[in-house]
């Protein structure tokens, strides 16, 4: 079985990133800076751009001493750094955290100082002042180039003109660090809070949770991503903007089942009215309730515009639809995929799946318990049985059957799944509901929601359960 071995193969690649020794010291990734034509001399750690809360920072000394048109200037007093232009100008106050332009319009994306040296949000600045950026694989690292108008070169002409000193300011660079680079030596503790990132997605459900979530990310000097609908995009505005100022990010949750033309239109309305609201563009958008040609058209639409398409399928993957992954029903693939729960049967195990272009490499993934030889055995097992007894058939063809039987049964709101992974919407309480079934006819099943029944059996369910299940379920929701 194909995803056998793939599974296979990504639990090698976990084990190898476990078993790496903690003293060795993860290779370093260099960044090599430009401005139009000119390739900035400095390469060292102080001024190395950095990616940060999933944003790229450049130090101060791309604008100052270059012909962007820009100047810079910084009060130590205020701790403040003034970006400008004739007409235009962002204020970044360090110890607020805050940027404010000149009509003192809030925008997110603080400055940061390391060791000094004051680093600045790339994306926002080239945004505002109507410049360009790029960001290239090259042989010895990463090429920033930040561009205005009057750049000559393209890209790939100016990496191949650039190459003899990008060369040599490299091995300047890993010469100063190969005393560092020591085996004998004991590097210091990582203390740099970027490299052990911790990325929260957090859903907005009302104005004050939300708030307090606020507060308890500020008093942590933490900050996560918060999820608003359409809706909340109008009618939270205050919210929205504390979200942007306090350095925290927006997204946009959408719900796709209108199909693939609604959907996408409604992801440009709710884009353009976060760019009302706060000047801001959401880079990550999640999807619910998307039909199989809404699917299909998300993924021509990143693979057009250069996004990553990321599917969620540690509840539905492993056979729990049907297919071994729900998306397989769209025939799509995505760029990645999250996947656990039933990939070890119970056993705590989580993966995931990239495609070709990403990069993996001994440090990109960090974990505590990732690569443990008992849960790669429990994850192979459970594919060798899951193979051996034909489950994922099994949940296609019983999933089939209940649906069908399920939809013959009158007085329900709704019945929808697929495979093995079922929701029922029940005119009345769920719970209620759920509590009859489990103490009068010793059936477990789950909820979701107020009013609906979600059944997630095991893959091995056999058609006389089912039954049993039908039975006990109709007589129950009958009973006053």
């Amino acid at each position: 079985m194909k995803s056998k071995r793939f599974l296979c193969l990504l639990l090698v690649l976990l084990m190898v990133f476990s078993l790496t020794p903690s003293e060795t010291r993860a290779e370093t990734t260099v960044y090599f800076t430009a401005v139009n034509d000119q390739l900035l001399p400095d390469l060292s750690d102080e001024t190395m751009p950095f990616w940060s809360g999933g944003r790229l920072y450049v130090p101060s000394t791309v604008i100052t001493g270059t012909d962007l048109g820009l100047f810079y200037s910084r009060s130590r007093d205020k701790s403040t750094a003034v970006v400008y232009r004739q007409g235009s100008a962002l204020t970044f106050n360090f110890a607020a955290g805050t940027v404010a332009d000149q009509n003192d319009r809030q925008y997110s994306g603080p400055a940061i100082v390391r060791s000094d040296v004051v680093f600045l949000p790339l994306d926002l600045l080239t945004q505002f002042f109507s410049l360009d950026y790029s960001y290239t694989r090259v042989t010895y690292g990463y090429l920033v180039r930040v561009k205005s108008d009057t750049v000559v070169l393209s890209d790939a002409k100016f990496i191949d003109a650039a190459a003899m000193s990008m060369e040599q300011r490299y091995n300047e660079y890993m010469k100063t660090h190969s005393e560092s680079n020591d085996p004998g030596n004991t590097p210091n503790q990582n203390t740099d809070g970027d490299r052990d990132l911790v990325c929260l997605a957090l859903r907005v459900t009302d104005e004050e949770s939300a708030n307090a979530l606020l507060d308890t990310l500020a008093s942590n000097n933490a900050t996560a991503t918060f999820l608003f609908s359409e809706e909340q995009l109008s009618s939270l505005g205050d919210l929205l903007r504390r979200v942007v100022i306090s350095g925290n990010a927006a997204a946009l949750r959408i719900d796709a089942s209108g199909g693939s033309s609604r959907t996408v239109s409604a992801i440009e309305r709710a884009n353009n009215a976060l760019w009302a609201a706060c000047n801001e563009k959401a880079r990550l958008v999640a999807l619910y309730g998307a039909s199989d040609k809404t699917l299909r058209a998300v993924r021509a639409a990143a693979t057009e515009t250069g996004t990553q398409l990321v599917l969620d399928e540690i509840q539905s993957g492993y056979g729990r639809t049907g297919r071994f992954f729900a998306h397989l029903a769209a025939g799509i693939r995505p760029d990645l995929i999250t996947t656990a729960k039933g990939m070890g049967n119970g056993f705590p195990i989580g993966g995931v799946l990239i495609a070709p272009h990403f990069e993996a490499r001994p440090g990109l993934l960090g974990t505590t318990f990732g690569g443990s030889h008992l849960a790669c055995a429990a994850a192979i097992a459970v594919l060798e049985v899951i193979e051996r007894d034909a489950l994922v058939e099994n949940a296609a063809e019983i999933g089939d059957y209940l649906l069908a039987e399920l939809h013959k049964i009158g007085g329900l709101k709704e019945v929808r799944g697929r495979g093995l992974m079922i929701g029922i919407e029940i005119d009345g309480s769920g719970p209620e509901l759920r509590k009859k079934l489990l103490f009068d006819k010793h059936i477990f099943t789950g909820g979701a929601g107020a009013s609906t029944v979600r059944l997630l059996p095991a893959l091995c369910l056999t058609k006389e359960m089912a039954d049993r299940f039908l039975t006990a379920f109709d007589k129950v929701k009958g009973e006053k």
